[in-house]
């Protein structure tokens, strides 16, 4: 198999200079891709000048600058972060926020506190990353599950009347769902990355998994109950999808 031969280009945006990667291939059209890191490829064949491919790269700018903002807003929807360094963000309820890491002397404990938009760690080693990841998951597990307790208790009472169990909530990281539904045995899954997401959306998924424990489909009976439920709930998912997806 022949090596994959990549060369590297730069064209001037009027965001600034973007650098990115062309491969010569047997292809009719020319292909652009951005990856989840946010580097730039384009495969184009190789009867194509670079002036064209390059003004090609150019009349795309909005669309890079978008898909390299969707990415970067995925990345620190991160609850906690994955970078345990001073300075790292990450959004909760829509707003973003930094980590700021201190140490911990004199037998002092170790812990998480908030102030503003930073969130103070106080850990005894601040090399260890992964005893410092393991201490924010957590700091967040806790603190997520209490808002979902107090969401769901704002948002069951409505729906209670219709039979509907309390269900039983979890929380985990998932790539392509804000939350799942396991109707027979009453669990609801929440993806960890929606608390990256104002509350507004939070409550939205909340509410239509438990629409899903009376309709496990998504079926004209489930968006009708779903808008019974919650009659806004187009406008919060489309702030979910188009800010923080």
């Amino acid at each position: 198999m022949a090596e994959r031969r990549l060369i590297e280009r730069a064209v001037l945006l009027d965001s600034g200079t973007l650098t990115y990667q062309l491969e010569r291939k047997p292809v009719k059209n020319m292909n652009l891709r951005i990856s989840r890191d946010g580097s730039v490829y384009v495969s184009a064949n190789q009867n194509i000048s670079v002036a064209v491919i390059d003004a090609f790269v150019i009349s795309k700018e909005v669309f890079i600058r978008r898909a390299i903002e969707h990415f970067h807003k995925r990345k620190t929807l991160e609850i906690p972060p994955k970078e345990m360094t001073d300075g790292a963000a990450f959004y909760l309820l829509g707003r973003l926020h930094r980590l700021r890491f201190l140490l911990s002397e004199n037998g002092e404990k170790e812990t998480v506190w908030q102030n503003g938009e930073v969130f103070f760690v106080k850990v005894k080693d601040l090399e260890n990353s992964v005893h410092k990841q393991r201490l924010l998951e957590k700091y967040f597990h806790e603190r997520c599950m209490i808002l979902i307790r107090e969401i769901f208790s704002e948002l069951y009472p409505a729906i209670e009347v219709y039979g509907v169990l309390r269900p039983h909530f979890r929380l985990r990281t998932m790539r392509s769902c804000w939350g799942t539904c396991m109707p027979k045995k009453g669990i609801i899954t929440l993806n960890r990355r929606l608390f990256g997401a104002p509350r507004s959306c939070i409550e939205y998924v909340i509410m239509h998994e438990l629409c899903h424990l009376l309709y496990p489909n998504h079926s004209k009976q489930f968006y009708a109950f779903l808008e019974k439920m919650m009659p806004d709930f187009r406008i919060r998912k489309k702030i979910l999808t188009d800010g923080f997806c």
